[in-house]
């Protein structure tokens, strides 16, 4: 058997345990006075599967607390035998987890759907958000030029805005906070995640905030901000200014934004 094909075989064998034909197992695997084949294989399965569930925990933990940790293990195990890790680290192992929740569930193909997937799902991806911004390469600072035309501001771009149909921000908060937090009911949420000196902070804002800092991100420029955000909001471009001159201060407290000295 070509290395290339023992492999295939062996990640097989390992993540789906009833495929296993004992015929071949026996060819591939010499038996010992202690162990027969089928006995010495199932100890690379329990041990591999182990530490790939393990992994998976530590990357969803508040899922794993939402969903019991049972029921997160038969989810990680199905969901590991479907997408097998391929990289040669395990930080990319959840990158998939997402989308195998999205086509497992249960009313997937009902007109009418039951809101506690839409929660598992959007906690699912907010903590996979949280493992991508920790290795998130920062290419330069997004340069921001203010309503006068001046270049005052460089904008993190290391940083994650996300909007749930639930309060998924609150809830990991709550539970990163040991307050074995209940699940919530639905409720819109905005939020914020930004790294900065490899610290991380999250934080709740609100839909002006987010739809602020969205427009922010794509065109650097205050004025095409507030004209943008004025157009699809509740909001007066007088409004918007006023916030402005308040977020910008906030936003720089919590390290979204550098000011710099003026330059024209």
């Amino acid at each position: 058997m070509e290395l290339e094909d023992l492999q295939k075989w062996m990640q097989e064998s390992i993540l789906q345990p009833s495929s296993v034909n004992i015929s071949d197992a026996g060819q591939t695997i010499n038996s010992t006075e202690n162990f027969q084949v089928l006995e010495r294989l199932n100890v690379y399965q329990r041990s591999y599967l182990g530490r790939l569930k393990e992994c998976m925990k530590s990357q969803f933990s508040a899922l794993s607390f939402a969903l019991g940790e049972s029921l997160f293990d038969m989810f990680s195990e199905e969901y590991l035998k479907s997408y097998p890790s391929g990289s040669y680290t395990l930080n990319n192992l959840g990158d998939s987890f997402v989308q195998y929740l999205e086509n497992s569930r249960p009313d997937k193909d009902k007109k009418e759907k039951e809101d506690w997937p839409d929660f598992i799902i959007e906690l699912a991806r907010f903590e996979w958000a949280l493992n991508r911004i920790f290795d998130m390469v920062s290419a330069d600072s997004i340069d921001v030029y203010t309503n006068e035309g001046m270049h005052e501001f460089k904008l993190n771009d290391v940083l994650i805005t996300f909007q749930s149909k639930f309060p998924i921000c609150q809830y990991y908060k709550q539970y990163c906070q040991g307050t074995n937090p209940d699940l919530p009911f639905e409720k819109k949420e905005f939020s914020l995640l930004v790294r900065k000196d490899y610290k991380l902070g999250l934080f709740i804002i609100d839909e002006l905030q987010y739809h602020f800092l969205n427009n922010l991100i794509t065109f650097g420029n205050v004025e095409t901000c507030i004209e943008n955000v004025s157009s699809i909001m509740d909001a007066t471009p007088e409004l918007l200014r006023d916030s402005w001159n308040k977020w910008k201060n906030i936003w720089l407290e919590q390290g979204l934004l550098q000011e710099l000295n003026l330059v024209e």
